[in-house]
């Protein structure tokens, strides 16, 4: 017998909960149900849809409507990703087969558990590796991420925030204030833990995967996702993006972060600048010459644990069918910051040049700078 109280789970949210196997709406396990999960584990007849065998005890559970899957509520965490599904031990239930785009999910969920989330000198190894940390640049990254404001809805019920991270920066905690909850969804436990410490019970944790997200349709005021989805499998970046405008309301309700990579025709100007810095700076003006940028090493950052692709503008036009529009979030890359915004009248120029242009025209930037917000709007569902 589990002794534990059942883990108190907020009506609202189980409503708009959904199996990702069976698409069949989830509800709190009855004591009946966890003992008889138990006695499994004990047996050793208890699995994974994955196949491995569950070794430890569970206390609480959701189940779908059939009675198939069990999925475990773990230190306030609903696990409710397709491969940690647990199937009734009695009804003869075949494991999963592995989908494409599977391992790259498993290499986000083993480097963001191990090394993405552990904390550094300054914040989070993340954010120490893909963002410019430097007091010179701080206003204007805080800038930049008070840009979703003007996104988000001026009341709402649920902001559902994909691969949320541990909400490293303070302006991330702002998002949420118009909303009655914030449903972080992410693929790593450590993660979420860390959310959980800075929102508490404003929150609520899922262990979840963005290309099967376990909520009805249309059931979510504002779906978001920042810098997530050129992470996920080049094969299943559609399916992520669906995903989210499927969870969302009808309305411009579905936001993305996004960047273009190598795609960006700014990169153009980039490359222009540094070339005509580095001419400079050989004549004897230093105030141009760029920076040299510390290389961390192999062994202190697992650079090929992480997955990476990055789709053009015109992927996004011939692909996703729901009309959207797209912003500047910020023009430039982090190395382009990180090697010519320097201490001194240079920096402050170029800081002050990304300001203007983005203000000016976030449309134009949004299109061909280096990361745009794209904000889709999606039809009412059938």
């Amino acid at each position: 017998m589990v002794d534990k109280p059942p883990y108190h789970l907020d009506p609202s949210v189980i409503a708009i909960l959904r199996c990702p196997i069976s698409g069949s709406p989830l509800k709190p396990a009855n004591a009946e149900d966890i003992d008889m999960i138990n006695r499994a584990v004990e047996n050793g007849s208890a699995k994974w849809y994955s196949g491995k065998v569950l070794t430890g005890p569970v206390q609480n559970l959701l189940v779908d409507e059939q009675q198939l899957y069990f999925y475990e509520i773990r230190d306030g965490i609903m696990v409710l990703i397709r491969s940690l599904a647990i199937p009734h031990p009695d009804k003869n239930i075949e494991v999963a087969a592995p989908e494409e785009g599977d391992e790259v999910t498993a290499g986000a969920m083993k480097f963001y558990d191990e090394f993405g989330w552990t904390i550094g000198d300054q914040a989070h190894v993340d954010a120490e590796k893909w963002e410019d940390l430097r007091p010179l640049t701080a206003k204007y990254r805080a800038r930049c991420h008070m840009k979703i404001h003007q996104f988000l809805q001026k009341q709402g019920e649920f902001l559902l925030d994909v691969a949320s991270g541990p909400l490293q920066y303070d302006e991330y905690l702002t998002y949420s204030g118009n909303y009655r909850k914030r449903i972080c969804v992410d693929v790593s436990v450590n993660a979420l833990m860390q959310a959980q410490k800075r929102l508490g019970e404003n929150g609520v944790y899922i262990l979840g995967d963005i290309t099967n997200l376990p909520f009805e349709t249309a059931t979510i005021d504002t779906a978001l996702s920042l810098h997530t989805i050129y992470h996920v499998d080049k094969s299943k970046q559609l399916k992520a993006i669906e995903e989210l405008c499927r969870v969302a309301k009808p309305g411009p309700n579905t936001i993305i972060v996004y960047t273009w990579a190598g795609h960006a025709r700014i990169r153009k100007f980039m490359g222009w600048y540094e070339a005509v810095s580095i001419k400079l700076a050989s004549i004897g003006i230093k105030a141009f010459a760029p920076l040299k940028i510390e290389q961390k090493s192999s062994n202190d950052l697992p650079h090929d644990m992480l997955y990476f692709h990055a789709y053009s503008y015109e992927w996004f036009r011939k692909n996703v069918t729901a009309p959207f529009t797209v912003y500047s979030w910020r023009i430039t890359s982090v190395p382009f910051m990180q090697r010519f915004v320097k201490e001194g009248w240079v920096g402050k120029i170029l800081l002050g040049t990304f300001n203007i242009l983005e203000s000016l025209f976030p449309k134009f930037m949004g299109r061909f700078g280096q990361y745009p917000i794209i904000v889709i709007n999606t039809k009412k569902k059938a």
